[in-house]
């Protein structure tokens, strides 16, 4: 009998619990659409590392199951504007799966093990020219040139958050303490540099091939 009471009381503090947690998630996210970043950082700092267990349970991969993590995340708060009013753990459970579903459908995720144009040192298209083929010093120098332009185009914040990290090599806790922002917010800053950065390769390898006639 006592067992059985015990039991209800359990189910009944469980059924609050969710309750409390359900409304206080719907609170934080009208925050969020709102523009707050500190309820941000909150959401982050309660969801990340469970993100990051689900998406390694898929891609067996940590690195690969942090970006698709903070890919989300960031996701979220980049369209907070036009995301409805969902339940918040759902949404992002939802949305780490299919980000790791199409992870692991992407050529792109396989080639990632191979090289990342952001972090190869030379880039790894540069393989495909001889050493002594002129073209690809010119290709490097304008890859180079493209790369400095497009860091010095970034928003101040985002520049000065990449440069610390990539040419002062400090650790982004190190970076959040010195800023006075917090690592979710360094982690942000260094996806948007790392994404217009690629773009900017991206577009100069492209014009660069055709201006020199190359397939």
């Amino acid at each position: 009998m006592e067992t059985e009471k015990f039991k209800k009381r359990c189910t009944f503090a469980a059924f609050n619990l969710d309750k409390h947690y359900s409304v206080m998630n719907a609170h934080l996210f009208e925050q969020i659409k709102n523009g707050d970043i500190t309820a941000f950082n909150l959401l982050y700092k309660e969801y990340y590392r469970k993100l990051c267990y689900i998406a390694l349970h898929i891609l067996h991969d940590k690195s690969c199951a942090e970006e698709v993590a903070d890919d989300v995340l960031f996701y979220l708060w980049d369209h907070r504007g036009e995301i409805k009013n969902v339940s918040i753990e759902g949404y992002l459970v939802q949305a780490v799966r299919h980000g790791c579903i199409n992870r692991v459908r992407s050529a792109y995720y396989q080639k990632q093990k191979l090289s990342d144009p952001m972090t190869d040192d030379p880039p790894f298209f540069l393989s495909l020219f001889a050493d002594d083929d002129p073209l690809k010093d010119l290709i490097s120098q304008e890859l180079e040139q493209a790369v400095d332009k497009a860091i010095h185009e970034l928003p101040e914040q985002t520049r000065k958050v990449f440069l610390m990290s990539r040419t002062e090599k400090k650790k982004y806790q190190e970076i959040a303490e010195e800023l006075g922002i917090t690592v979710p917010t360094v982690k942000y800053h260094m996806k948007n540099a790392q994404d217009k950065l690629r773009e900017a390769l991206k577009r100069s390898l492209i014009l660069l091939l055709l201006l020199n006639g190359l397939p």
